[in-house]
């Protein structure tokens, strides 16, 4: 895990512990959510957090792999931003099915590709993703913020 930390690119040391900062502007960007009529009053001590903690990351064995290495997961767990993420998942709801699309796991994608044959103008492709979320460019998020302003409008 200490490897893990090290690397400058990925994460870095903190100063101080910005817990509670990050506390209060959640809480803050729920109240604006409240004015800009996104949510409900009535709703808006649902989505805020008291008494935040910071996240605990631990690491999973890759069994598979050579050497072992870890997978990082990150317990969130009374951190500033976890009401505010079941708020985020409440709005992505109506996409969580994406018709032909999306598959539940490995296994279901191995039994629908059972069979089939590419044509030569089709290729397949697979990622090996390493730290996903500490590895999306930010030109990415800035472009879908721009297509999709009123989709993510307070939540920025």
């Amino acid at each position: 895990m200490s490897s893990l930390l090290s690397d400058a690119s990925v994460y870095r040391v903190q100063k101080a512990n910005p817990t509670a900062g990050l506390q209060k502007r959640c809480n803050e960007m729920v109240d604006q959510l409240v004015v800009l009529g996104s949510i409900s009053k009535w709703k808006k001590d649902d989505y805020k957090t008291q008494n935040a903690v910071a996240p605990k990351i631990y690491g999973l064995p890759k069994c598979h792999k050579d050497g072992v290495p870890l997978r990082p997961i990150v317990s969130c767990l009374g951190s500033p931003g976890l009401q505010l993420s079941h708020l985020v998942k409440d709005l992505l709801t109506h996409l969580k099915s994406l018709g032909n699309y999306d598959i539940t796991n490995s296994y279901t994608f191995q039994q629908e590709m059972n069979g089939q044959v590419l044509q030569e103008h089709e290729m397949m492709v697979s990622f090996d993703v390493v730290s996903l979320f500490t590895n999306v460019p930010l030109e990415i998020v800035v472009y879908l913020v721009e297509q999709f302003p009123g989709f993510i409008v307070g939540l920025v």
